[in-house]
């Protein structure tokens, strides 16, 4: 279809510069093939900045993304370090608590010998 308005265009182009007068419908077509070819061009120029603006959003996206990955990451691991460092307390509090019963059922063996 548009090979043969390419065509239809030529030919009545062509008739314009030989200076022979148009019809109605060569005008019609010569105006519909004009506005074809403006929307064309605004539709890629659109294209081309809609591509441009989709392009900046993800990099941002991808941008954000490692930011808030590295942030978790640091969180992760400074929870981490806390949670074992609680534990070692908590481990040590514990083996304290336990020698000490441990001492004290020591002491009540050694008084039941006695």
């Amino acid at each position: 279809m548009e090979q043969l308005l390419s065509k239809y265009v030529k030919r009545i182009t062509e008739k314009a510069l030989a200076g022979k007068k148009l019809s109605d419908w060569e005008i019609g077509i010569l105006m519909t093939d004009q506005l074809r070819s403006s929307l064309e061009a605004r539709i890629n120029e659109t294209k081309g900045s809609l591509e441009a603006e989709i392009s900046r959003t993800k990099e941002s996206l991808e941008a954000k993304m490692d930011e808030n990955r590295i942030e978790l990451e640091t969180k992760i691991e400074s929870n981490r370090k806390d949670l074992e460092g609680k534990m070692e307390i908590a481990k040590k509090d514990f083996e304290g608590k336990l020698g000490s019963i441990e001492t004290k059922i020591s002491s009540i063996k050694k008084e039941l010998r006695r």
